[in-house]
């Protein structure tokens, strides 16, 4: 019996020193991407969702962020009760979202599957554990636009993530609109019928308590405790806003969502940059009363060490030194 040769299969990624590239999207292999496109320092882990949200196939994403050591304990409820089975689980939660920035053009919300997407590339350089992603998106009006996105997640100072937003109006003078937010409304997993799996929750395991806004930048703030454990945790993001012509900003809060929303005016082939700082901090690391000045303090330290040396297509000294990706 002759054997067929054998064909290798295609590259999931294109083969590249130190980097592993995506050049097109397709929804089919968004939730793999985001596994392989994560980030993470041993502490904070983010998946590699997208600023902007998902938009596509349903049960194709999964937004994720998570903290090293940070969980909740709770019965286990199952349809059928047997000799040996656990009576409480200790479960790592997804925590609340601060990744989120979504942008409209000239009133047209920017996503993947609107509009046309002209260009698209995500890149996780290795060397640096900077997430990179360009997409040139022509809105449903034709409005046209360069985005440049870079994420990191510090490995130096553990509590710290970082996001630089980048748009540029390619064809057209208008306005700009940049949502940044923080989302504390996790997505509960489905109800399983596996008696070895136990009921779905249907309770958050995070309640809110607090949110709050500091002075007049774009520095807000979320408390949170788990149901069980009694652990409090913090989230806060602080931004600054580079825009050419003019920006007003306001704030707002729905239910679990508080954000900071700037406008900002544009002329063709001008460009609006938003630079976005992420922080975690929990009880379990330190005393409850010292959790938003610690807060406040390395939002501080983030701002004015990075934004002086943050263009695009630079390395800040001390703050992607020895970033890493998860």
């Amino acid at each position: 019996m002759k054997m067929k040769p054998y064909e290798h299969p295609a590259a999931l990624y294109p083969y590249r020193e130190w980097s592993l590239d995506e050049d097109y999207y397709q929804d089919e292999y968004n939730q793999r991407s985001e596994s392989v496109f994560a980030l993470g320092n041993g502490y904070i882990g983010m998946r590699g969702n997208f600023e902007e949200g998902y938009h596509g196939l349903a049960g194709t994403a999964v937004a994720g962020n998570y903290l090293n050591g940070f969980f909740d304990s709770e019965p286990i409820v199952y349809p059928e009760g047997a000799y040996g089975y656990p009576g409480r689980n200790q479960a790592m939660l997804n925590v609340t979202d601060a990744r989120i920035i979504k942008l409209s053009v000239e009133g047209h919300a920017f996503h993947l599957n609107s509009g046309t997407v002209h260009r698209y590339a995500r890149r996780l350089d290795m060397k640096s554990g900077i997430l990179h992603r360009e997409v040139e998106w022509e809105s449903p009006a034709g409005h046209r636009v360069l985005l440049k996105i870079r994420r990191m997640v510090a490995l130096q100072h553990k509590h710290l993530a970082a996001i630089e937003y980048r748009v540029t109006a390619l064809n057209f003078d208008g306005t700009l609109k940049l949502d940044s937010a923080m989302d504390g409304e996790i997505a509960r997993p489905e109800a399983s019928g596996d008696p070895r799996l136990g009921a779905g929750r249907t309770e958050s395991s995070l309640l809110l308590e607090d949110t709050g806004d500091e002075g007049a930048g774009g520095f807000l703030w979320m408390k949170q405790r788990t149901r069980h454990t009694g652990f409090a945790l913090v989230t806060a993001m602080g931004h600054e806003l580079q825009a050419e012509s003019g920006r007003e900003m306001s704030r707002e809060r729905t239910g679990k969502r508080v954000s900071v929303c700037y406008a900002a005016a544009v002329r063709s082939g001008e460009s609006v940059t938003l630079s976005k700082y992420i922080t975690y901090h929990t009880s379990k690391d330190y005393d409850e009363a010292e959790l938003l000045s610690r807060s406040a303090s390395v939002l501080d330290m983030a701002g004015n060490a990075v934004l002086p040396g943050w263009p695009l297509n630079s390395r800040p000294t001390w703050i992607f030194s020895g970033a890493i990706r998860m």
